[in-house]
Order: C-alpha cells, then structure tokens, then sequence
C-alpha cells in the first residue's frame, strides 16, 4: 500500500462513522470483528455503505473481504493514498455529498420474471409473501398490485444490477399510516444496498405523505436474517406487536411480529443519510 494520505486519518474515519452510522459505539478499536460491533444485520448494512463511500467506491467484492474495523480503515485509506479499484463512483464525490448507490424505479415488463422466481425461490422464497408456495406467474401478476400504494426495483447506479424490489401497501390515509415490505433477488449483493433501497422508500412515503408511521411484518426467522440479533428494539423498528406461534417454518412454529417506525425517529435516523441518498431535489431517484 502507498503511503497514508494525510488527509485522511483515523480520527476522520471514526468521526464520519459516529456521524452516519447508528449505533456506533464511542471508542471502538481497529481490532473489533464488524459483526461483533454491529450485530445487526440493518446497522452492518448501513456501515459498509458508508465505508463504500469512504473508500471512493470501494468494489463489493472487496468490501465482503473486510472484517475488522481496522480492515475497513485500511483500504479507505489506501483508496485516499490513491490506490486504484475499478469503480465508477466520483472519487471526490464523499465526504461533502456521498454518491447514492442505488435507485428507485418503476416495475416493468422486463423486471416480472426475475420478481416472480425471488418470490418462489426455492431457498428464500418462503421469506416472503407466499411463503414458499408457487402461485403461477400469471397469478403472481395478477397479485402483484392487490393493496398497494407505490413499488419500485431498487437499480444499482452504477452497473443497472437489480437487487430487489420494495413496496408499500395498506395505506390508510385516514389512520396516518402503511406498511412496507421488500424481496431481494438471489444472488444479489449484500453490501447494504437493499437497506438503502428500504431508506429511500421510507423517505418517498414520509416527504409525500403525512403518515405518522410505517408498519412492517416480520416472521420471526426472518429476524436474524434481514435485523440481526434476538427479537427486540433495533435502532430503527422497534416491535409493537407479536402474534405467538403464527407461522409455521423449518418444524417448528415461530412468532409473527409487528414493527413499526414513526416519523420522528425516521428524522433523527435519516438526517444523516439524506446526503447519502438523496441526489435529486424531490427525493425520489428516477
């Protein structure tokens, strides 16, 4: 590695991560495993966004290399010290206005078939809606608007890979509220960009409408999976229902849990991102 950019030190690595990422535990060292730090799956997401950026577009694939914090400083600075990755992310873009990764767009025609097999992936697909039935695909069009408010494919800027799709549904204007739900594609990477899909959705709903909250189901095996940890207040949906022994999953029967995100958390949770995710005025990437 080249020798450190002086413009670039420990001290500015932590001091973005204390401003961006929730959670981050005041004095944390370089030799702390990430997954320890952050055993949520949500906060990790968020963290190795941030560390994306501050690497100047560190690839994916090498981002799934790091881990400890130590690890992630050191190719951020080695990437400041100019070493070269493929990447075709702005390298003067963070830290004033961090390039958003993802996009929001509107489904396709093009975008059904790869939508239809994550929804009856015979692997995850009992994570999400049909709860690994297999509705024909005729079917699953059909169904695909039943209740629901907007839906977009969230788009890797970069590259236009897809990497999931989310949705929200249920809307009860009168209420103040909605609910939300996502499926990422197989294969897709795990670097965060679905959390940042889920964010710039949240952000859609709460700038265009005056919901008070947002609602989301969670059976509890996806909650190790997608949250991380055991069932109980993550930084950003905390639980406000659980119906026992509601699905049946792996032999055995699991609670079915409801979280929920007000829009006053959701200010104190997305200022910091907003230069993240929002390049456009209106909010909603096209």
């Amino acid at each position: 590695m080249n020798s450190p950019d002086t413009q670039f030190d420990w001290d500015r690595f932590v001091g973005v991560l204390t401003e961006t990422v929730p959670g981050w535990p005041p004095g944390t060292s370089s030799t702390e495993v990430i997954a320890e730090v952050f055993p949520g799956t949500v906060e990790r997401s968020i963290f190795f966004g941030v560390v994306g950026r501050l690497g100047r577009g560190l690839p994916d694939e090498l981002i799934r290399t790091i881990v400890t914090v130590g690890d992630a400083f050191e190719w951020c600075q080695a990437r400041w010290a100019g070493e070269s990755f493929p990447s075709t992310v702005d390298p003067e873009s963070f830290p004033d206005a961090g390039p958003a990764r993802v996009a929001l767009v509107p489904i396709e025609p093009g975008h059904l078939p790869q939508m239809y097999r994550a929804s009856v992936d015979p692997d995850e697909g009992f994570r999400w809606r049909f709860r690994g039935s297999t509705p024909s695909f005729a079917e699953f069009q059909a169904r695909l608007y039943e209740g629901v408010l907007c839906s977009f494919v969230v788009v890797d800027r970069n590259n236009g890979t897809t990497h999931g799709w989310v949705t929200a549904y249920n809307a009860r204007f009168d209420a103040g509220h909605a609910w939300i739900g996502f499926v990422r594609f197989p294969g897709a990477a795990r670097a965060g960009e679905m959390t940042e899909g889920l964010f710039l959705l949240l952000e859609h709903l709460f700038s265009r409408w005056a919901f008070r909250k947002v609602y989301a189901e969670v059976p509890e095996y996806n909650w190790v999976h997608l949250i991380g940890g055991k069932p109980g207040d993550p930084f950003l949906f905390p639980i406000e229902g659980r119906l026992v022994g509601h699905e049946y999953n792996a032999n055995r029967w699991w609670d079915l849990l409801t979280v929920a995100i007000w829009r006053e958390r959701w200010e104190e949770v997305a200022g910091p991102w907003r230069p993240f995710l929002v390049r456009e005025p209106d909010g909603l990437h096209r």
